[in-house]
């Protein structure tokens, strides 16, 4: 199923302005002034084709997630936007699509269905488009898990990963809570959307009695999961006694009896990232503070048998600093190329205001100089640094407080190779420095380059080739927008909330109402409420809720309407 007319014609008019501006560079534009802005779009994220496009998706705001492809030269490779659920009310899960084959994408989201009283059923689900857009599978999609949902159970998926089986199938990783309890699963879903282990999947750590809380999943979760190159998976997980890992072979068998234990709970705040070392095993980062009152960035290597191979299983220390306070550092780790890791870390912090790279080879050894290479020559604060691999390089973008035309901070850019060298020169490339822009997701083109997505209340696609030059503006007249429901208006007080919030709603509106729910700035469902018909006036009950902002956000037949909700528990 496909958008409607006024939609289509929106992609025209974007046809249309993607071809005229593609000019001179074989891949997009070279004019600085680049960004390829797509509003309407809510909790929208990139995904790389394998083919050096992208994929562009989100919400479009009418309780629907949409998907369409780029080409390298930046033109639409399919005809318009793919409506990726057409037969549920959906919330896509950002950052965890992936490229299973080269053109083709597999998009997870949660699906709610309603029975008419105050519980609904809780899907997790799958969707696979073909390199022409169409649904490879069922409209409603592929059911990895199910529960019956009601707010008051706490009932609620969360996801952690999805990786390639390598057979054209995907090992999806997700988290059932249930009350106060968290539980880990694994599931393998083969090319034909069939759940290949089990209709429940495979527990992680284990259903052996001895189980270990998955603190803090639904914030930053501290668990990863990376394949093991055989048709199975190796997932690493804090637990309230340190980091423990788990190997599922492609049967769907637990391999190691009992989890591998790294370090006992003094030292370790969390799993920070995971990647595979494409010899069957994982390459894991963490921060740990021992000994004290050091603060360690610490990299770890263990083969598919679950032994270690770094350091007499202590992995190698990176980096080390005092303690300032409680402040958990970013540590993230990048595929430089077969036999190199980069890792990036930032703290945010006035001891250390400069982001990092170090460069490790698979014996665990340091490449560059202790304390590893800035990863800018300026003289200014770095933090909220990302990156990615690209031809044998690191592509990284980072807020940097220099001064710029429009404020003291911008966007910067840099590409490193394994040689040390700063391929984009000294002075680092501005991606942008408008005011309220927020950093959404950066992609490879598979050539030095890469994509780069933001967020200013519409969303934006910066390029930037392997040279570093930026390609050109291009634009959508708010003519040619999709046609989003007609907002609906209600009253929310109080806001901010403690413990309760009020809604209020027009006669009409209350007639013909959905449902009510509140999900966080990632555009996870922490509460949904699904109403009696005709009441206009409803109190939701919002102590379970932690403290922070949120969007509450109202359903009716008239249409829809969303508002912030500070909640201060």
């Amino acid at each position: 199923m496909k958008l409607n007319e006024r939609k289509t014609a929106y992609i025209s008019t974007l046809i249309i302005l993607l071809i005229c501006a593609t000019t001179s560079h074989p891949q997009w534009s070279t004019d600085p002034q680049h960004s390829l802005q797509f509003p309407g779009l809510f909790k929208a994220d990139i995904v790389n084709d394998s083919l050096g496009g992208v994929f562009i998706l989100g919400d479009g705001g009418d309780y629907r997630s949409y998907c369409i492809r780029l080409d390298p030269q930046g033109e639409e490779s399919w005809d318009e936007w793919t409506d990726v659920a057409p037969s549920n009310h959906v919330s896509p899960y950002k950052y965890y699509s992936m490229c299973p084959e080269p053109g083709c994408i597999i998009i997870p989201y949660q699906a709610y269905w309603f029975d008419g009283e105050s519980d609904t059923t809780l899907d997790l689900r799958l969707q696979k488009l073909d390199s022409e857009g169409d649904l490879v599978w069922h409209e409603n999609g592929v059911i990895v898990n199910s529960l019956s949902h009601n707010y008051y159970s706490r009932t609620k998926i969360s996801f952690f990963g999805i990786i390639p089986d390598g057979e054209g199938g995907v090992i999806v990783g997700y988290v059932v809570h249930i009350g106060e309890g968290e539980r880990g699963y694994v599931q393998r879903i083969s090319p034909d959307g069939e759940r290949l282990w089990g209709e429940d999947g495979v527990e992680v750590p284990g259903d052996n009695g001895d189980y270990y809380p998955l603190g803090g999943i639904l914030e930053k979760p501290s668990i990863r999961m990376v394949t093991d190159m055989a048709g199975g998976c190796i997932v690493a997980f804090g637990a309230h006694r340190g980091i423990y890992t788990q190997r599922v072979n492609s049967d769907g068998e637990r391999v190691w009896a009992e989890e591998q234990a790294f370090h006992d709970e003094s030292s370790i705040f969390s799993v920070k990232d995971a990647i595979s070392d494409r010899r069957g095993g994982m390459i894991l980062s963490f921060d740990k503070t021992h000994p004290s009152p050091n603060r360690n960035v610490v990299v770890f290597r263990f083969d598919n048998n679950g032994e270690s191979l770094w350091g007499d299983e202590e992995g190698v220390s990176v980096f080390r600093r005092l303690i300032a306070g409680i402040s958990s550092m970013d540590i993230y780790l990048t595929q430089a190329d077969d036999s190199t890791i980069f890792v990036n870390w930032d703290d945010r912090t006035d001891n250390e205001p400069h982001a990092r790279v170090q460069a490790v080879n698979l014996e665990g050894e340091l490449l560059w100089d202790y304390p590893g290479l800035r990863i800018s020559l300026n003289d200014s604060r770095q933090y909220n640094l990302h990156g990615t691999h690209s031809n044998e390089s690191g592509v990284y973008v980072w807020t940097d407080t220099r001064e710029s035309e429009n404020e003291e901070w911008g966007y910067y850019a840099q590409r490193l190779g394994t040689d040390q060298s700063r391929m984009w020169g000294d002075d680092d490339v501005l991606l942008f420095d408008q005011p309220g822009m927020t950093f959404i997701n950066i992609e490879s083109d598979l050539s030095g380059g890469a994509y780069v997505f933001y967020w200013d209340g519409s969303s934006f696609l910066q390029y930037i080739n392997g040279d570093g030059e930026l390609g050109e503006v291009l634009s959508v007249p708010s003519d040619g927008l999709p046609v989003l429901p007609e907002l609906l208006s209600f009253n929310l007080y109080p806001n901010p909330a403690n413990g309760f919030v009020s809604i209020n709603l027009p006669n009409q509106g209350a007639q013909l109402l959905s449902w009510v729910r509140i999900y966080d700035m990632n555009g996870r469902t922490v509460q949904i409420l699904n109403p009696p018909i005709s009441k206009t006036q409803y109190v939701m009950d919002l102590s379970l809720i932690s403290s922070g902002t949120y969007i509450f956000e109202v359903q009716s037949q008239m249409g829809s309407g969303r508002v912030p909700l500070q909640i201060i528990n």
